[in-house]
């Protein structure tokens, strides 16, 4: 049976680092794969099936909401969340209209991440 897969789209690439290294710590069972812009998810979303994917909202070249609009539209049925540092109502409510998840605000708490593994595992 192959692992679950969740892909993470950040444009930092320590957030990318420090998310893989807590997966391979706290849920060996997943794989992960890393994107660190919208356009380049959508690369590598290409083939694979993601159980779940994380997306930041602010990225260069196009938003988290933007990026998992796109995921919807293609009809991956992955579990779609997305987060951010950034407090603004507006990118939680497209991102709930649209279907997403979970909309988590704030990266230096961890939980919120760790329940939506648990909750995928």
């Amino acid at each position: 049976m192959a692992k679950p897969l969740v892909l993470v789209v950040d444009n930092d690439p320590d957030i990318l680092e420090t998310f893989v290294d807590l997966v391979e710590l706290e849920f060996p069972g997943f794989d992960v794969v890393t994107a660190g812009s919208g356009r380049e998810a959508l690369e590598r979303l290409q083939g694979r099936e993601p159980s779940l994917i994380i997306s930041d909202y602010r990225m260069p070249d196009m938003d988290g909401v933007e990026f998992l609009q796109q995921v919807q539209a293609q009809e991956i049925p992955a579990k779609r969340a997305l987060w951010t540092i950034h407090d603004t109502i507006e990118p939680v409510l497209t991102a709930k209209k649209d279907g997403v998840a979970e909309v988590i605000v704030g990266k230096t708490d961890v939980e919120p991440l760790m329940a939506l593994l648990r909750d995928n595992a």
